[in-house]
This record gives C-alpha cells, sequence and structure tokens, in this order.
C-alpha cells in the first residue's frame, strides 16, 4: 500500500494505492493518525487506486472517523471503484464517499495565521488568586502559615502539598502538584514516587495541605490557539507567557495549557520539605538527595498540561506570595507540567475542563515537574511546545481558596 499526501488550502488529500485489509490496516491507521495529531482536521482519501477494502479496513476506518470526529474535523473517500463501493454502501458505511470531494479547495481557514488563533472568552473576567508560601528553599517550613486548600471545577493552581486532614499528616508527603479545572495530578516526593491523580466526583472536592501554593479561581478572559507556522516550529513557554500579558493587558496573567511536547525542562522533589530540620540548607552533592533535575530535554512527542502565573516584575503577586522566577523575554513566571500520552485537542473554542476531563479519563499522569529555564552556560534552555492551546486571565489578589 502507498499513501500519497498532498495538502491544499487547508485539506489534507490523501492517495491510497492498494490493498486495504488486514496486512495493511495497521499501516493505514498509523500513518493517518499521525496527519491528525500534526494538525491535519480535514482529510479527504482518494480512492481511485484502492482496490480492496476488508472489515479490517473498515475498522481502520471507522479508527480515523473516531479521532477525526473528536477534534471536531472529518474525513470523506473520493472515487471509490466499484468494489470498494459496494461494500461500503452494503455495510452502512457509504455516508463517507463524497466524489465531489476530490476537487474541493477548502477555504484556508483550518490554519490560523502565523500559526495562531484567539477568542475573547469573557471580556472583563479576572481571576482572584490565593498564595500560601510557607517554605523558602531550602530554609525549614514554617506550619503556621501552611493551609489546605480546595480545587473545584473552577480553580486551578500548582504547588507543594499532599492530601491529608491536616499539616502534620502531610508534613512527609508533600510534592509538586497541578491542578486544571479542579482536576489535580501530584508526585509523591520519593526516589521512587510514581505520579498520582485526584478527581471531582459527586460531593468530593480535591483538598490539599499546601507549603506552598498559587490557585486562582474564575473563568479565563482568553483563548488562544498555537501551532508550527513558517515563523516557528515550537513555541517557548516564555513566548505563551508573552502573549497571554499582552491579551489580558495586565501585569499579571494565570495560564493554563495543553500542547503537544517538542522538550521540557523541569525538577522535581525527592523528599518532602517538611522533613528539612533547622541549620545549613543542603549543598552539593546532598541536595541531590533532596531533588532531581532532568539532564536533558524531555517527554517529546507527549502531551503536556502546565498551569502557572506569568508577570513582568518578580515581586507582582504582593509580598505574601514570594518572588517569582525569571523566564525568557524578560519575563517572571512559576509553572508545573503533568505529562500524558499526546492526543489530537479539538479544534475551535474548547475549554480547559473539557480538555483536563479528556486526558484525566485517559491513562494516569506520566510525570509531574516544576519547569525551570536552565540558563546556565550550555543548559538546556527552557520548555517548549509544538501545537496546543492556552487559556488565560488577568490575575487579581483576593480572599483564600480554602476548603
Amino acid at each position: 500500500m502507498k499513501l500519497i499526501p498532498e495538502k491544499r488550502s487547508g485539506v489534507l488529500f490523501v492517495t491510497v494505492v492498494g490493498r486495504l485489509d488486514a496486512s495493511w490496516a495497521d499501516f493505514f491507521t498509523e500513518t493517518m493518525l499521525r496527519h491528525v495529531r500534526d494538525g491535519e482536521r480535514r482529510i479527504v482519501l482518494r480512492a481511485g487506486e484502492l482496490e480492496y477494502l476488508s472489515s479490517a479496513g473498515i475498522r481502520a476506518l471507522l479508527t480515523l472517523h473516531r479521532e477525526l470526529d473528536a477534534v471536531n474535523g472529518g474525513f470523506r473517500l473520493a472515487g471509490a471503484p466499484g468494489l470498494v463501493r459496494r461494500i461500503l454502501e452494503e455495510t452502512g458505511f457509504d455516508t463517507w464517499l463524497d466524489d465531489d470531494a476530490a476537487n474541493q479547495a477548502g477555504d484556508g481557514g483550518a490554519s490560523p495565521e502565523n500559526g495562531r488563533e484567539s477568542y475573547r472568552l469573557a471580556p472583563g473576567a479576572e481571576f482572584t488568586l490565593v498564595a500560601i508560601d510557607a517554605w523558602t528553599p531550602w530554609s525549614p517550613v514554617d506550619p503556621g502559615r501552611t493551609g489546605a486548600v480546595a480545587f473545584p471545577s473552577d480553580v486551578s493552581g500548582i504547588g507543594i502539598g499532599a492530601p491529608a486532614d491536616d499539616y502534620p499528616a502531610a508534613r512527609n508527603h508533600c510534592g509538586e502538584f497541578v491542578a486544571i479545572a479542579g482536576r489535580l495530578a501530584l508526585l509523591p516526593p520519593e526516589e521512587t514516587g510514581k505520579p498520582d491523580f485526584l478527581l471531582p466526583a459527586a460531593n468530593f472536592v480535591p483538598v490539599l495541605q499546601c507549603i506552598q501554593a498559587l490557585a486562582w479561581r474564575g473563568a479565563p478572559s482568553h483563548l488562544f490557539r498555537f501551532a508550527p507556522s513558517d515563523e516557528r516550529t515550537v513555541e517557548t513557554l516564555s513566548g505563551l507567557a508573552e502573549r497571554a500579558l499582552e491579551l489580558t493587558g495586565g501585569e499579571v496573567a494565570a495560564l493554563t495549557v495543553a500542547g503537544e511536547i517538542d522538550g521540557l525542562v523541569g525538577a522535581a522533589l525527592q523528599r518532602s520539605p517538611g522533613q528539612l530540620e533547622p541549620g545549613a540548607p543542603p549543598g552539593f552533592p546532598g541536595i541531590r538527595d533532596w531533588l532531581r533535575f532532568c539532564g536533558e530535554r524531555t517527554c517529546p512527542g507527549e502531551q503536556a498540561l502546565i498551569a502557572g502565573v506569568a508577570a513582568r516584575r518578580p515581586d507582582a503577586l504582593g509580598p505574601d506570595a514570594g518572588t517569582l522566577p525569571a523566564l525568557g523575554n524578560g519575563l517572571y513566571g512559576h509553572f508545573h507540567a503533568a505529562v500524558f500520552p499526546c492526543r489530537p485537542l479539538p479544534d475551535g473554542e474548547i475549554e480547559s475542563g473539557t480538555v483536563a476531563e479528556m486526558f484525566f479519563s485517559g491513562a494516569a499522569p506520566r510525570a509531574v515537574m516544576h519547569l525551570v529555564d536552565d540558563r546556565r552556560p550550555g543548559g538546556l534552555g527552557e520548555s517548549a511546545l509544538r501545537r496546543g492551546a492556552v487559556w488565560c486571565g488577568r490575575l487579581r489578589t483576593g480572599k483564600e481558596v480554602r476548603a
């Protein structure tokens, strides 16, 4: 079998040559789903040279149909010969047949200008911020400044914490977490710790005892999409933060991001900061017992759900929220990421909660990490994504979001 692609005016035309049967169904599925993953949503299969279609081939077409339907796309078969056409008609799949599709020009609207498109979701909307800052690396935690943070479906955030009734019970288990629309991924701070997750259900709302937290309640004011273009093949984390600040028009913005990973640069705790004792902070090499740092850009080709805040000043969140680390482009920010197997995002205007539910309802998160900008000479740089979506809004301080 041969699959010969041709992109024209927002439509991917694929000439199919040979037999679509059990011998070639996997090849067809893998090739076509790779196109979907690369952002193709409108596909025309030129079937004039498709010699035969078995039930295995129909199953492969069904897989393609379901994947495209999940992202608001679709495909058509054009010019199917007699046997193939009869098989589709008699099995009830003749709705895929469309001979006119072979010559459609498309409207060019499937690809955003310069790889970007944006939506104004809720003019004037702002997020209310809660900040907990009971730990300054690498000093002991101040128990009196820890707190419980609840994560209903309108709250996202990042930090270091653990599920427990109170801080003494959480003291030895605090690790990085990221919450997207009430859905949490967290990393227990053990050397062999496996990422865990907490999801809202019925009357259950996830609550963490936190030694650090930045959480925000409300709805985003803007959504923007990004994809490879002639100008750029990837988007850096600082580039996405700059775009969010421009759209929201504020000094501080909260972001949630879903995107295909080009490479992440991050670190994660191996021991809970609650175990730190008064005295000199751990130095090198002792720090390696507390913190692990990725030795290379990691998780390419997988999907990241990222949450965080970006600002133009390191002290923009106020004296009770700590200082934001430096990002690229002269910005400052704090971001955490959860990593999942890659799945294409639906096109157009989508909701962060819907996307989070889509990923958390599948495979468990593969990694959770604090993202860093490695500016050392010869360092790894900053995290970057290939394509995805960003929901953002201006931040204002307010009452704490607590259980």
